[in-house]
């Protein structure tokens, strides 16, 4: 991977796994001036929309995490017991 590369596949790691505290002094201080994207995260959880989706996946490290979840075991369990608990 090239530096810039490894920047953005980071950088979407660290939108996904800090999307729940985006908004604590710290956090916003680590990510200033970087490419790290809450709002593209929060969007297609919290404001779900087509556009929201289309967004993501047009985010190439995005679209590659989804794929990695929903095909890895751990992944389906998580969501079939999602659907268990609101179906």
């Amino acid at each position: 991977m090239t530096p810039y590369q490894i920047l953005e596949y980071t950088s979407a790691i660290l939108s996904i796994v800090l999307s729940h505290h985006f908004q604590k002094k710290d956090i916003k201080s680590m990510i200033d001036g970087t490419s790290v994207d809450f709002i593209l995260v929060r969007d297609s959880m919290y404001k779900y929309s087509k556009k929201a989706e289309e967004r993501l996946f047009s985010n190439p490290c995005f679209a590659y995490f989804f794929v990695q979840f929903a095909n890895c075991e751990e992944g389906k369990a998580y969501i079939e017991s999602k659907l268990v608990k609101t179906g």
